[in-house]
């Protein structure tokens, strides 16, 4: 973590803080990841409803929620635990769905066919990778914001990319009904 702040120039009074922030944030990204099959097994079984909606209303209860902890004058490091939380809300949404839409949907690792499973890991995992990128590039950019430009700044910032990914789910709507 040193050597990541001392590149961003963070003072030494903010590390710790910034090194917290950094902390949920890692935290949540691992937690985030593995919940995005469940959107998927949803799209697969053409529930695009239940996706939009959940992506929709997750989308403003994420900016109500940071909004709120920025108004509110929670730390740094607890805006980005608040915004981390509330990304794997539709992760969550999206299980309890699935579970309840797809009848004998078990996670339970006797079900696995492990050879099936290597086989699509090996595949996949190009796709896993960009996935993780992905995700960190589109978490990372509230950290430097903050870092940067302040916590005030994050909350202004998060309202115009929530904006902007209404608009590209929005934009992909008709591709996601087309692919299984």
């Amino acid at each position: 973590r040193e050597p990541l702040l001392a590149m961003l120039r963070v003072p030494a009074g903010d590390q710790a803080e910034i090194s917290r922030a950094f902390l949920f944030f890692a935290a949540g990204l691992t937690l985030l990841f593995p919940f995005g099959i469940f959107a998927e097994m949803l799209q697969g079984i053409q529930r695009l409803d239940l996706t939009n909606w959940i992506r929709a209303g997750t989308a403003i209860g994420n900016f109500v929620a940071v909004g709120g902890a920025v108004a509110l004058g929670f730390r740094f490091s607890d805006v980005i635990l608040v915004a981390m939380a509330m990304a794997i809300v539709p992760g969550l949404l999206s299980a309890w769905f699935a579970f309840r839409h797809i009848r004998g949907l078990s996670l339970h690792p006797r079900h696995f066919h492990w050879r099936q499973m290597k086989s699509q890991l090996r595949f996949s995992l190009s796709a896993y990778f960009v996935t993780v990128s992905d995700r960190v590039i589109q978490q990372s950019d509230r950290l430097i914001v903050g870092t940067f430009l302040g916590v005030g700044s994050v909350a202004l910032y998060q309202s115009a990319v929530k904006i902007g990914e209404m608009l590209r789910f929005s934009a992909l709507h008709i591709e996601e009904m087309l692919s299984p």
